[in-house]
């Protein structure tokens, strides 16, 4: 049953994927066409701004899914009662917290690009963007966090896929009416919203969950050890922007904006596995099974790194055309950077390698054991950016990332293996494993430089392109995979094919 659960999250977090892909390299085109880099750069950022409330959630929502793991699987409605009343207490908190921050950004944040727009045109367009938001947290995510514990991500895929079109729609149609930046951003806030409006219907009428429990306020405890985790994964997320806010100008947040869409949506690729299982693992935990855990972890992890190696490298060969066409006839500002691209790409990909040991650490709750390296990942994120931006600008920012994102990944594998799971030896094979892929990277850099260059004057040419080197590298990570990963191409196979005689 587990199977077949991640087997129906990973096809509808692919849908959602897809449908996210395509509106986010639609969305911002259109934005960037019809108001200018400026504009981009300023919804980014605020967007960012925005999200710094994040940081009130002390790290709730993974804390929130471990603690609902057990109940679910035990079938124990007042411990789950508990412990969601729990949470949404905590969230309508941070909703109305929200409020006042909105209001003390709505009034401090126009004073940072007050040469580029007028306070009054920065502060509403904070307001609306932020409503969205508030609803967000309001009404939704309590009850993500619910339905996700329970195996039913495909709910949540399924509705942000359908405010993602909403919003691409909208946003298309009111600009081609020549609507105003704040308009287009009301069409979006009124599409975000339908998600945690319908996910609260659902979760009333499939739980019966008793809205009159006594809130397991204890649950809780463990937030200051998930918020290292948290900040870690904010920063990671959002510090970027913010420094290049402060510190460069708004128009270099539009060029990381628009290199961040391809790479993000790789990112989201191989995210697709590891988030579609951390329910597995919680419920595997809860049950104490150790081996199976173990299986796992060890296929998903093998997947996890493949998957990241062609894509990764696929999008390192093919990114720059995608950027000289994209942002074809905008001449404010210079967004052809490769060496920034490249740079990124590599720390996106070691941030996507540590996903499915991430997952396994969080679905067993240890955040108090993990916080330390969390903090230092967050502080080299910090400092590296802060001091390279001066000098290197947009390169200095990825660099930061960059070495942040090594650090963290090398902490969680070594936890997993030596005290999640107590057996060091598993370090034996992720040595090799980081061997092989070096030499997977190699022959694709090699090969693509024996590719004449071709002359990509439109997206079509570029797809067909980006799939032919997409194949390349997936034929030779297949070829690679069943030479050094027999095991866990067989357990995966073996799961697939139970799956099909369910079927």
């Amino acid at each position: 049953m587990r199977s077949k659960k991640a087997l129906i999250n990973l096809i509808w977090a692919i849908v959602e994927l897809v449908v996210a892909t395509v509106t986010s390299f639609i969305v911002p085109h259109v934005i960037i066409h019809a108001f200018g880099s400026s504009v981009n750069g300023l919804v980014s950022s605020i967007k960012q701004f925005l999200n710094y409330i994040a940081l009130v959630e002390s790290g709730i929502g993974a804390i929130g899914r471990a603690s609902l793991y057990k109940p679910l699987a035990d079938g124990d409605n007042d411990v789950l009662s508990g412990n969601y009343r729990a949470i949404d207490n905590f969230y309508k908190k941070v909703a109305y917290i929200f409020l006042g921050y909105v209001a003390i950004l709505a009034v401090l944040f126009p004073l940072l690009v007050n040469k580029d727009f007028d306070w009054s045109y920065t502060a509403i367009l904070i307001v609306i963007l932020a409503f969205s938001t508030f609803i967000q947290y309001y009404f939704g995510i309590t009850n993500q966090t619910l339905v996700q514990s329970d195996q039913k991500k495909y709910i949540s895929s399924g509705l942000r896929s359908l405010t993602l079109i909403l919003n691409m729609l909208f946003t298309v149609m009111l600009v081609r009416l020549g609507a105003s930046i704040h308009l287009v951003k009301i069409g979006s806030a009124m599409a975000y919203a339908v998600r945690p409006i319908i996910l609260y219907y659902y979760v009333r009428g499939h739980y019966s969950i008793d809205k009159k429990a006594k809130p397991r306020k204890e649950i809780l405890k463990q937030r200051w050890d998930g918020l290292a985790q948290h900040i870690a994964f904010f920063i990671h997320k959002n510090t970027d922007i913010a420094v290049l806010t402060v510190l460069a100008n708004i128009k270099e947040v539009s060029v990381y904006s628009v290199y961040n869409l391809a790479i993000a949506g790789c990112s989201k690729v191989v995210n697709i596995f590891s988030s579609s299982l951390e329910p597995a693992f919680g419920n595997m935990i809860a049950k104490g099974e150790k081996e199976t855990l173990k299986s796992r972890v060890s296929m998903c992890s093998t997947l996890t790194v493949q998957v990241a190696v062609v894509l990764f490298s696929t999008a390192a060969i093919v990114i720059s055309p995608f950027i000289e066409i994209y942002t074809k006839g905008v001449t404010d500002v210079n967004y052809l950077r490769p060496t920034f691209g490249i740079i990124m790409l590599i720390a996106e990909a070691f941030y996507c390698i540590r996903l499915p040991y991430q997952s396994a650490v969080y679905a067993a709750g240890h955040f108090k054991q993990t916080r330390n390296g969390a903090i230092g990942e967050a502080a080299l994120n910090i400092l590296i950016s802060v001091i390279l931006v001066f000098k290197f600008g947009l390169i200095g920012v990825a660099v930061g990332t960059l070495v942040s994102m090594l650090f963290r990944t090398v902490q969680y594998i070594w936890y997993y293996h030596v005290r999640l799971i107590g057996e060091a030896s598993g370090l034996k094979f992720e040595a090799k494993r980081l061997f092989v892929s070096a030499i997977e990277v190699a022959i694709y850099v090699f090969a693509a430089r024996l590719i004449p260059q071709i002359h990509l004057d439109g997206y079509m040419t570029w797809f067909f392109y980006s799939v032919a080197v997409g194949i390349f590298c997936l034929i030779i990570a297949i070829v690679f995979s069943f030479i050094f990963y027999k095991s866990q191409v067989k357990g995966l196979m073996h799961i697939m094919r139970n799956l099909l005689k369910r079927k």
